[in-house]
C-alpha cells in the first residue's frame, strides 16, 4: 500500500473511532436525560439538555433532508419545554 493510502486508512480510522466515540456519549447523555425527566428532576434535565445542545452538530444551509429537519424541530421543542 503506499504511504498516501495508508495515511488515508489511517485518517478514516481515526475519523471511525472519534465519530463512535461521539455517538456513544450522545446516547449517554439521552438516556440520562430520559432517567432525569422520568424521575421529576428539571434541573438535572437542564444540565443534560445543555450537554447535548454542546454535542449536536451544526447546521448546514444546504441541508434541507426531512429527517434533519425533523430532528432540529423536536430538539427545538425539547428546549422550549425544559
Amino acid at each position: 500500500m503506499s504511504e498516501s493510502g495508508m495515511l488515508a486508512s489511517a485518517v478514516f480510522g481515526i475519523g471511525a473511532h472519534l465519530f463512535h466515540n461521539r455517538m456513544q456519549q450522545v446516547r449517554t447523555d439521552f438516556q440520562q436525560l430520559g432517567q432525569d425527566l422520568q424521575s421529576g428532576n428539571l434541573s438535572a434535565a437542564q444540565a443534560d439538555f445543555a450537554t447535548l445542545q454542546q454535542l449536536q452538530p451544526g447546521t448546514s444551509s444546504t441541508s434541507s433532508t426531512q429527517s434533519t429537519s425533523t430532528l432540529t424541530q423536536d430538539f427545538n421543542q425539547l428546549a422550549a419545554d425544559l
